[in-house]
């Protein structure tokens, strides 16, 4: 009878139908003296087979999708340096070429050390358009002053405000006190509407 029942589970094991919780499987087990959880195993265990090759399968693609990442992540950074070296090349030509605007050698440093190249080119640009501008502006102030302070009945300060716009003072800010102090000094009635 042992003979037959072990058969009878082999075959159906074997069909891979395995009704764990059918009355006559249950029966079954009791006439052979095994529990279910033998007989259920087989079953489980193709499952499991089964459950692991897609755990490998997922493992393969992840590892083709890291693969695919560290490549794009290096064809970035290659391309991050490209963008460096060609920035500082560029900062350093415009340093040497203009030379005396220390924003152009602050940049400089900002992309050596990890900054932002197109920031760097951007705010590079626009500081030596601004130093222009204030270099030219500080001229044609000096000129003016010394103009000013040339002319017979030109007030004696104009002369210090000269040297004090080429220390670096304001040439804004001296212009227009050298102009307002020559105004009032010829028509003392501006002095007073001027607040």
């Amino acid at each position: 009878m042992r003979r037959v029942a072990m058969l009878l589970l082999a075959i159906v094991g074997l069909s891979g139908c395995m009704l764990v919780s059918t009355p006559g499987f249950q029966q079954l087990s009791q006439l052979t003296g095994t529990s279910g959880s033998a007989f259920s195993e087989f079953g489980g265990t193709e499952s499991t087979v089964e459950v692991n090759k897609s755990w490998i399968d997922i493992n393969k693609l992840q590892t083709k999708y890291t693969r695919l990442q560290m490549k794009n992540i290096e064809s970035q950074n290659r391309a991050a340096s490209i963008r460096q070296a060609t920035t500082l090349g560029i900062l350093r030509d415009v340093e040497a070429a203009e030379g005396g605007n220390p924003n152009i050698a602050d940049m400089i440093l900002y992309v050596q050390n990890g900054g932002d190249p197109q920031f760097a080119l951007n705010y590079a640009l626009r500081s030596e358009q601004e130093y222009r501008h204030e270099r030219e502006l500080r001229h044609i102030t000096l000129v003016l002053l010394e103009q000013m302070a040339a002319r017979p009945d030109a007030d004696s300060n104009l002369r210090y405000l000269t040297a004090w716009v080429e220390a670096g003072g304001d040439p804004e800010l001296a212009l227009n006190y050298a102009l307002n102090h020559q105004r009032s000094q010829n028509n003392p009635a501006t002095l007073s509407a001027v607040p």
